[in-house]
């Protein structure tokens, strides 16, 4: 049996977590199941209107629901991946690696402030959703299911940026040459 002396030394880390595998496992499944529902929606709106000169109607508001998870959820994805389209411009520039780690530092803090904001404005969002109950006009599908995406990627967003912030930062302080991409 460790004591308790083992167990602090060794790091938690929560990448290692069922939480974070499940967490990437849902993003991954959501980003395979609206991305084929988007298409296929479209591929039926496209068959109504042009071979059998038909209207779908709602298709629009249906795919623009799917479409907004869609994107929101590439988000996550994008964040837990930390693979968002980046101009970095200061690896070219500055070429003192501690110096250019910082940088970067400064860079993903924020990025953290600009979600939480986002986050913030997300979740008001939602609550004026909650209380107003706005609805689409064809199919009347009511909009705080499309608008939750706004904040649920935020909110995942957030916790990304927020977590990947201080794992840089303590490499940082720790080994700047360890600091993550």
């Amino acid at each position: 049996m460790k004591n308790l002396t083992d167990i602090t030394k060794t790091p938690f880390e929560l990448e290692q977590t069922i939480f974070w595998r499940g967490l990437r496992s849902i993003i991954r499944i959501m980003l395979f199941l609206t991305s084929i529902s988007t298409m296929i929606l479209i591929i039926v709106g496209v068959i109504f209107r042009y071979i059998l000169e038909r209207n779908f109607f709602g298709g629009e508001e249906i795919i623009i629901l799917i479409a907004f998870w869609l994107y929101f959820v590439g988000a996550m994805h994008g964040s837990f991946e930390r693979s968002h389209v980046k101009a970095d411009m200061i690896s070219n520039y500055v070429k003192n690696k501690r110096v250019r780690d910082g940088i970067l530092l400064l860079a993903a803090l924020i990025a953290c402030i600009v979600c939480v904001f986002f986050t913030k404005w997300g979740f008001d969002y939602l609550m004026w959703d909650l209380r107003t109950m706005p609805r689409t006009p064809g199919l009347k599908i009511p909009l705080i299911i499309t608008h939750s995406a706004i904040f649920c990627g935020y909110f995942l967003m957030t916790f990304y940026h927020i977590y990947y912030l201080q794992k840089d930062f303590r490499a940082y302080i720790k080994k700047p040459e360890a600091l993550g991409g």
